[in-house]
């Protein structure tokens, strides 16, 4: 069946005028369920096809079944693993209101990732109804990453880290607070070279 299928198609893709029927449509619709095996037989006639030989069509309703999940419910799982979900504007508020956070440069790393964190357990509980138990440790990291103006504004955490060459050991923490100081200190020489 499948074989006479891809004839079908083959016979449909190479020719060169295509027209569209509805009489042709209803004559050759076949069903078949999600592990191929066919719920109505209609063959595919001589009369389904136009005078000019020119187009089959065939319709293949595949009726899947799948258990229904919910994109909150998702969402939830990745909550239940530390994993937020924000949208782009609750990521641009939170990058000001980090940059513009009223302890200025007295705001350190540790006080910084208690605010992120506290910010992101309160969308969770706002957009989901979801009580969000902990947010993974380098997700912060990976924030300041994406939105380094951050770490532009709030210097005094990464200034005094020792550059050194990229560590080597498993510690993605570190290796993300490295990058984070080579980009400070990297933006911190530019600077120096234009003043």
């Amino acid at each position: 069946m499948l074989s006479s299928l891809c004839n079908i198609t083959k016979r449909t893709v190479t020719n060169k005028r295509f027209q569209v029927s509805s009489e042709i449509i209803e004559k050759t619709k076949r069903k078949f369920s999600f592990n191929s095996t066919r719920k109505e037989t209609n063959e595919i006639d001589q009369s389904s096809k136009n005078q000019d030989n020119d187009v089959v069509i065939v319709k293949i309703n595949a009726s899947i079944q799948s258990p229904s999940v919910s994109l909150t419910t998702a969402i939830c799982h990745f909550l239940d693993k530390g994993i937020p979900s924000l949208t782009i504007y609750e990521e641009i508020r939170l990058v000001n209101e980090l940059i513009h956070h009223q302890l200025g440069s007295l705001l350190t790393l540790t006080d910084a990732q208690l605010y992120f964190e506290q910010y992101i357990i309160n969308i969770a509980s706002i957009n989901y109804n979801h009580q969000m138990l902990f947010v993974q440790c380098d997700y912060f990291y990976d924030f300041l990453l994406k939105y380094p103006q951050i770490i532009l504004k709030h210097r005094q955490w990464f200034k005094d880290f020792k550059q050194t060459f990229m560590p080597i050991n498993s510690d993605k923490i570190y290796l993300k607070k490295w990058q984070l100081a080579t980009l400070l200190h990297a933006h911190m020489n530019l600077e120096q070279r234009f003043h």
